[in-house]
């Protein structure tokens, strides 16, 4: 039954790791990477779909990304897309083929994707703690309905604690990284 409840939070644990690495690789940090567009819904076909789904999405070199629309008839639609999401780039179009030039960030952009950046880290933080409270409250009425010791209840909060900061301190490493990379002229 105990192992069970760990299980669930280290799976759970897991995903909001998973789902805020994405998010930060969503931030731009002057250099071009796929994962930018992540995000950018194409609205086409009666329908929004993901950037790569109507399109190959290429890096020719460091600092541009190359979109090869498939359909002709789509290339506004990107367009529109890629100007109304927050990237703060302009598409420039030649026939099926789009190019986005990755400016160099600017100290005050920086500090925008930097706060940008916290901002995602104390949501996961949010969501791990949430974890952690509905994993403990389980424990408790699991003791209390005396379907665990208070010894095992005590072993179970000590390790859900463990795995709660554990996990915090994995996220807090990962906005390390990405901070100094965002920082990184």
């Amino acid at each position: 039954m105990s192992e069970e409840i760990l299980s669930g939070v280290e799976k759970k644990m897991d995903a909001v790791r998973e789902s805020t690495a994405e998010r930060f690789n969503t931030i731009r940090t002057g250099r071009a990477s796929m994962e930018m567009l992540d995000g950018v819904q194409v609205d086409c076909y009666d329908t929004a779909m993901a950037i790569n789904q109507v399109a190959n999405i290429t890096i020719p070199e460091a600092r541009m990304l190359e979109i090869r629309v498939w359909d002709p008839k789509v290339v506004p639609a990107v367009e529109k897309a890629i100007v109304a999401s927050d990237l703060g780039i302009n598409p420039s179009t030649d026939g099926s083929v789009i190019r986005l030039k990755i400016p160099p960030l600017n100290e005050e952009r920086r500090e925008e994707m930097v706060k940008k950046l916290h901002v995602m880290q104390e949501e996961g933080r949010v969501a791990l703690r949430n974890i952690r409270r509905d994993a403990n409250e389980e424990v408790k009425s699991m003791t209390k309905d005396k379907k665990l010791t208070e010894d095992e209840r005590d072993r179970l909060l000590d390790k859900v604690q463990e795995m709660t900061n554990q996990e915090i301190e994995g996220l807090d490493k990962a906005v390390g990284e990405k901070e100094q990379e965002i920082r990184a002229i």
